[in-house]
């Protein structure tokens, strides 16, 4: 399976807040293969620089420092697609159809609904706490991840 996560999805996975739980369960899912356009990299670092400056006794500069580097570890783990003019035009594409729509959000979907059409058969869903991002999502016919954990399947012990 591959999740196409956001910067939304990815910051649940450093931080713990609303929504760790769901984003943790699919980073240790091992048959999820996480994918991203590049700048996924840069909008997480900007959400823990914004972390910061809000919080500083809370997230304070040592906190940032870890987490930053716990996200170059975890970026890793991503397979990045970059945006060039065949996602671009994809996303300005879904921008029209089912704005409103940011930019950057659109690239995410644009990735999603490319590995859709070029992987018949292959499941692919889009992970992210963004309402707008999953209104288009849905729009476009791209599948999206539970806004709840996974039950366990597995029966008392």
């Amino acid at each position: 399976m591959i999740l196409v996560a956001d910067a939304s999805f990815a910051t649940k996975v450093l931080l713990e807040e609303e929504g760790t739980d769901i984003a943790l369960s699919w980073w240790n899912e091992e048959s999820a293969i996480w994918c991203a356009p590049s700048i996924v990299e840069v909008e997480v670092e900007a959400v823990l620089a914004v972390r910061q400056r809000r919080d500083p006794k809370v997230f304070g500069r040592h906190r940032h420092k870890l987490a930053s580097t716990t996200w170059a570890n975890m970026l890793d783990g991503f397979v990045l697609h970059t945006i060039d003019r065949e996602v671009a035009h994809l996303a300005s594409r879904l921008i029209r159809d089912h704005g409103p729509l940011r930019g950057a959000d659109a690239c995410y979907l644009a990735v999603a609904a490319q590995l859709l059409e070029e992987g018949p058969g292959t499941e692919v869903v889009l992970g992210s706490f963004d309402q707008q991002q999953r209104r288009a999502a849905s729009a476009a016919g791209i599948p999206l991840t539970a806004l709840s954990p996974p039950r366990s399947t597995e029966g008392p012990s």
